[in-house]
């Protein structure tokens, strides 16, 4: 269990804590079950501060933006632009032409708009860019919202044939290969090995029609240890009144979850001789960091935090984790608590039914797995941002980011 570091027992609540050397444990197990020639690119948009950029641009992995923001904070952090990819549905023109020029390893494209786009600033800008065309994969659920929303992404294997014409005219772009994305946090392989056929076969097709593609990117989706999307019986738990069903401990396992992976890269990509490529984000920051709040009033089984959806955004709905008292980690659970932050905002609601023991006024509650999409998708309703700290890998912390004030804003607010 990750403990505060005693430096930060007495410090202002709420902060977030970066622990590098989680990041770069996770990086290894990657590595390690993966052949060499695997390209990892991390996904900066899941935590974008810039020790946890340093910290993976130094250990020689790739980055992965979707955003000209993002790509100068990637060339800031000191990643190459030879490993660097630019994902996303929509792109203005001025960061396509930063990107072009910085001459970036790969484009993923989700749609002919974007192709004739990234054609027109790549031909003016006498250049050809590489590119990826990004397939829907067909792993998520029929029903619900998500993976209706989820579907604007890509465009579905059997349009890929309608796309080749086009692109073929397009004299700025070199179709290099194809790239997915199967979901977030994923607790079994079955989507991922499923997303392998479909690219194979589809490289398959390509080379067939003298497509020399070479190049498949998998996207992101390995698990995060101590982390898991709610099934679709914990929604109905919800829906009926009970808890979703709790965390499994050690579940679900990153480095049994890459073995079978890998094993099926071997089998089927590997003699086709085409290069693999994955989008980590979550998998590698995300156990890394957590997130330390106060308790300030209890009513019921509702204990208010000074600090809830403006720190960690992502809804009870969509994932679970792990939470305990800070002074009392392994004493005996008394009840189960709903967990909400401070502001009248009926949604700030960061747990449901979570085991605890009784807390008192006071108590530091600490949340597992906050080092993914907390910080870099943090807000400012009813408070400041707060502090983030970063505990070295040889054990000393140093300020990420200080807490934000008064005076920062209304330094950006016209007089």
């Amino acid at each position: 269990m990750n403990l505060i570091p005693d430096e930060l027992i007495k410090a202002e609540t709420p902060f977030l804590i970066i622990n590098e050397g989680k990041i770069l444990e996770n990086l290894e197990i990657l590595r390690s079950r993966f052949s060499p020639e695997t390209g990892f690119y991390y996904s900066v948009k899941t935590n974008y501060e810039l020790p946890v950029l340093k910290t993976l641009a130094t250990a020689g992995i790739g980055a992965e933006v979707s955003s000209g923001f993002e790509l100068s904070l990637a060339r800031e952090a000191g990643f190459p632009p030879e490993k660097t990819i630019f994902d996303g549905p929509a792109w203005k023109e001025e960061e396509l032409e930063a990107a072009v020029r910085a001459k970036i390893r790969m484009f993923n494209l989700d749609s002919l708009t974007m192709a004739a786009k990234l054609d027109e600033v790549s031909t003016r800008l006498n250049s050809i860019s590489p590119v990826t065309i990004r397939i829907q994969a067909e792993t998520y659920p029929r029903v619900g919202f998500l993976p209706r929303f989820a579907r604007k992404f890509g465009v579905p294997p059997r349009a890929l044939r309608d796309l080749l014409a086009p692109l073929t005219r397009m004299k700025g772009l070199n179709l290099a290969g194809l790239s997915t994305h199967t979901g977030t946090a994923l607790s079994y392989p079955g989507p991922l090995l499923k997303a392998i056929d479909t690219l194979a076969k589809l490289a398959g097709e390509l080379r067939s029609r003298d497509f020399p593609v070479n190049f498949l990117n998998l996207g992101g989706g390995l698990p995060a240890p101590g982390v898991r999307a709610l099934s679709s019986m914990d929604l109905l738990r919800i829906q009926l009144g009970f808890s979703p069903a709790p965390l499994p401990p050690g579940e679900p396992d990153l480095s049994d979850f890459c073995r079978v992976v890998a094993e099926k890269i071997s089998r089927e990509l590997n003699p086709r001789k085409l290069q693999v490529a994955f989008e980590p984000g979550r998998s590698l920051v995300s156990n890394a960091g957590l997130l330390v709040t106060r308790v300030i009033s209890i009513k019921n089984n509702w204990i208010f935090l000074d600090g809830g959806v403006n720190l960690l955004p992502e809804s009870p709905f969509f994932l679970k984790r792990r939470f305990f008292l800070a002074a009392r980690p392994g004493e005996k659970t008394e009840k189960r608590f709903n967990l909400s932050g401070p502001s009248l905002n009926t949604a700030d609601v960061i747990g449901l039914g979570i085991p605890l023991p009784r807390p008192e006024i006071g108590d530091l509650l600490v949340t597992e797995n906050a080092g993914a999409y907390t910080i870099s998708r943090a807000n400012q309703f009813t408070r400041l941002r707060s502090p983030v700290y970063f505990q070295m890998k040889n054990g000393k912390i140093k300020t990420c980011r200080r807490a934000e004030t008064l005076e920062d804003l209304l330094r950006i607010w016209p007089s």
